[in-house]
């Protein structure tokens, strides 16, 4: 129902559902590469905590690039990312 809204908005949407329990690095990076070339305006992350990680991993990557090594510890982000909703289906 989510994807039917948007459509008829006419946003146009990817989806990545993908999402591996803790956020794999690596998954991550999967995730980066089906997103190379769509250019999005912004990232909805829906679901649990895993779901929300990932979301904010990949507005950061999409954003600025590099890997998410780049950015262990503070004030490594160098700017503003996508902007970000997030959805949570879950009540943890």
């Amino acid at each position: 129902e989510m994807l039917d809204g948007l459509r008829a908005a006419q946003i146009d949407t990817l989806v990545h559902d993908r999402t591996l329990p803790d956020v794999p690095r690596d998954s991550v990076g999967a995730c980066i590469a089906q997103a190379k070339g769509f250019r999005a305006d912004m990232v909805i992350g829906v679901g649990g905590g895993s779901c929300l990680d990932m979301a904010k991993c990949a507005g950061l990557l999409i954003s600025h690039g590099g890997k998410l090594q780049d950015y262990y510890g503070e004030f490594k982000v160098p700017g503003p990312t996508l902007p970000l909703i997030a959805v949570p289906t879950t009540a943890g």
